[in-house]
């Protein structure tokens, strides 16, 4: 993963984090959850599922394009719960300003592509999946 990648990562990790009505519902937000994730209290949990970057530079800029796939999952009894958590992660993070972490690295902008919320293969777990898009200039020093 390129730096600009670990500073999308981490940017999304504190946003997220960072928001009360997020974090009511969830257990957490993790890249590797622990083998605990979706108990009590509260049935559900956020995690990373993985990371496509492709360049997107122009004359004398260097830049990418990446994509972020979040993967929610919700215990509670139907979609309700696993739809409100997948909607309050994609107004968190769809065409907000916000800054990237770390290196010098330039969020040009961040918008959310997807969302979709199934019911998972074992009949008990509702799982969302979002799609974060950012535009990233990336520092060349």
């Amino acid at each position: 993963m390129s730096s600009s990648s670990l500073d999308l990562q981490d940017l999304i990790l504190q946003t997220l984090k960072g928001t009360p009505a997020i974090m009511d519902l969830v257990n957490g937000v993790w890249d590797k959850p622990p083998a605990t994730y979706l108990n009590e209290p509260k049935e559900a949990a956020i995690t990373f599922a993985g990371f496509d970057t492709a360049e997107d530079g122009a004359d004398c800029v260097s830049g990418v394009e990446t994509t972020a796939q979040l993967d929610v999952w919700s215990r509670k009894v139907g979609f309700p719960n696993c739809q409100q958590i997948t909607d309050l992660v994609r107004k968190a993070l769809h065409n907000q300003e916000l800054i990237l972490p770390g290196s010098g690295n330039a969020l040009v902008q961040m918008w959310v592509t997807l969302t979709k919320v199934e019911r998972d293969p074992d009949g008990i777990t509702s799982h969302g999946v979002i799609f974060v898009t950012a535009s990233i200039e990336e520092d060349v020093d």
